[in-house]
């Protein structure tokens, strides 16, 4: 029923929207409606409740000390859907990883701060070549 609320209410929507951001007032409306659309995508239902049936989000899936790949973890400290202290978590296990911590960013860094965000993407896979 909430899945079914997320998924064709526009104020649930738009309130979802802004809770994921660090700072709301980064909002763009004519962007949160925009990207309403692929709420209607086929799946997208089944989806969600997967999500919400999975296990813990604190639960990190075992092996990760074996994944040597270079990894750049880009969490927001003020995410509510994956806290900080899980990206922290996730970066100790994985021994090729780099945590950056975006300050005053929610769940949508890319879209909050797609400047910063893009800088550091770029820096590290220029870093890896």
């Amino acid at each position: 029923a909430l899945v079914g609320l997320a998924l064709t209410s526009e104020r649930a929507r738009m309130s979802a929207w802004r809770n994921a951001f660090g700072n709301p007032d980064r909002l763009v409306l004519e962007d949160a409606a925009s990207r309403a659309r692929t709420a209607r995508v086929k799946g997208t239902a089944d989806a969600m409740v997967a999500m919400i049936a999975s296990p813990s989000a604190s639960a990190l899936p075992t092996g990760l000390e074996r994944i040597a790949a270079p990894t750049l973890i880009i969490s927001g400290d003020k995410d509510r859907a994956v806290p900080h202290w899980l990206c922290k978590r996730l970066a100790r296990k994985l021994p090729n990883a780099r945590l950056v911590a975006l300050e005053g960013a929610g769940h949508l860094p890319h879209v909050e701060l797609p400047e910063i965000v893009n800088r550091w993407m770029l820096d590290f896979l220029n870093a890896e070549n």
